[in-house]
């Protein structure tokens, strides 16, 4: 066995050991470190939408692979791909009027500029 591999080798048992250490909630989370994702903002819709709803994702003007960490990190809830399939709408760098809904919408809540949840419109 090589010295380099020795080292690799331990490298990986700290690190092991490190996140071992780690709440679970931060590492369940970690992963959407890399997309910039807001975790406070997922969390919080977490929260509100309830986990068996279909839900609408609207990024305004693409989600740039976001997609991939929110449908991940909000499961078991199923997206749909249109917001008249959904049962809550998901606003993610996006406002109400992108998906028809304006500030008196029934159920809208806001949690920080371009970042809501909404039951969708019946």
């Amino acid at each position: 066995m090589s010295n380099q591999t020795v080292s690799t080798a331990k490298k990986l048992d700290r690190q092991y050991h490190a996140n071992r250490a780690l709440p679970r909630t931060v590492l369940n989370n970690a992963g959407g470190a890399p997309s910039a994702a807001r975790e406070d903002f997922m969390a919080f819709a977490d929260q509100r939408i309830p986990r068996t709803a279909k839900v609408f994702l609207q990024c305004t003007p693409t989600c740039g692979g976001m997609e991939q960490w929110v449908t991940w990190r909000l499961l078991p809830r199923v997206f749909v791909d249109r917001p008249q399939d959904a049962q809550w709408i998901l606003m993610y760098n996006a406002v109400p009027k992108d998906v028809g809904l304006d500030s008196t919408s029934p159920g809208l809540v806001g949690f920080d500029k371009r970042l809501y949840v909404a039951p969708a419109p019946r």
